[in-house]
């Protein structure tokens, strides 16, 4: 393997990472210090209950949930451990719906991690969580690139929320949040958007959400409610919508697909300025950019990726909602 890092030969290759944000329903995020094995839940601090959840979710195709350990010692309170749990609902949505819970022993986190994978979508509340919760990935031990990008990030945003007196956001460590050839990489709740490839010009719009969406859309890989696909379409009407599209609320589908062509027909209704308003686009791979690349820095595995394509973006319905907020 080439001494390039994998993050680097994904930059000079010239791959997009649009529609590469993970899709999973149900977030278990639970604080835990660094430094973390490989496998996050062979840490020694993990107990075996929570370990074996964790065995479970992961064995089970497609894996619909995902434990993730975090820390920032400047919201560590002693003798406790702070959890949270990030829900998807169903329907349109603004993004998971977020719940914070303390424990006094890690081996109660068992029974909450049930709770969050099992119990019905449909009895999910507002977010119950006043805060953003942004988490870089630090994660050395799973592939260099996201300690050796990661940490000066985590440490940058850091001093631009002291710099600036940002209030209700939380920057976190996390452990593998998938896709560290676009490292680093950080993933935002309770929106549950994915950025990738983050430059200093970057960092800042994703942390106050304002300033230069054109910065923040090179970083932008997807966002982790809609099937990847679709990903591709709602990151192209963002350009058009500006800050405000962060505010819609949405659902989406594969409507057609023929993977051997790499083509897609995806829908995206959207709720915005009292109406829903439905969106369908061809979504079609350029043959020309397909290449192979590592997945990681870790081992020989080649990941063959392309660049895609968003083609005939059309409304084909809308309507008044009187049932609007």
């Amino acid at each position: 393997m080439s001494h390039i890092s994998c993050s680097e030969l994904t930059r000079q290759s010239g791959n997009s990472l649009s529609g590469t944000a993970l899709t999973y329903e149900n977030y278990l995020l639970v604080e835990c210090p660094p430094p973390w094995n490989s496998y996050d839940l062979e840490t020694p601090r993990i107990p075996d209950n929570l370990r074996a959840v964790g065995n479970e979710i992961y064995g089970n195709k497609p894996v619909k949930n995902r434990i993730l350990l975090i820390y920032n010692p400047l919201y560590h309170q002693e003798n406790t451990l702070r959890v949270l749990t990030f829900r998807k609902p169903g329907g349109s949505v603004l993004g998971y719906v977020g719940q914070e819970f303390f424990v006094s022993d890690i081996n109660e986190v068992a029974s909450l991690a049930h709770h969050c994978f099992t119990s019905p979508r449909e009895k999910l509340e507002k977010n119950h969580l006043k805060t953003r919760d942004i988490l870089i990935c630090t994660h050395g031990q799973n592939d260099r690139c996201c300690a050796r990008y990661g940490n000066p990030l985590y440490r940058q945003a850091l001093k631009i929320i002291e710099d600036l007196s940002l209030t209700n956001l939380r920057i976190w460590q996390t452990s593998h949040i998938g896709g560290h050839r676009f490292a680093p990489i950080a993933v935002a709740f309770p929106d549950g958007r994915y950025y990738g490839q983050i430059d200093s010009s970057a960092l800042q719009p994703l942390l106050m959400q304002s300033g230069s969406l054109h910065d923040l859309s090179r970083a932008y890989r997807g966002w982790g409610i809609l099937p990847k696909p679709v990903q591709l379409l709602e990151k192209t009407l963002l350009q058009e919508w500006g800050w405000q599209g962060l505010n819609y609320k949405m659902t989406g589908r594969i409507v057609t697909e023929n993977p051997e062509a790499f083509y897609y027909r995806v829908e995206l209704e959207v709720k915005r300025e009292g109406k829903v308003i439905i969106y369908q686009a061809d979504v079609i791979g350029d043959k020309q950019t397909r290449i192979e690349l590592p997945e990681s820095c870790v081992g020989n595995w080649q990941e063959t990726v392309m660049n895609y394509q968003v083609q005939g973006i059309e409304v084909i319905a809308q309507q008044e909602s009187l049932s609007l907020p």
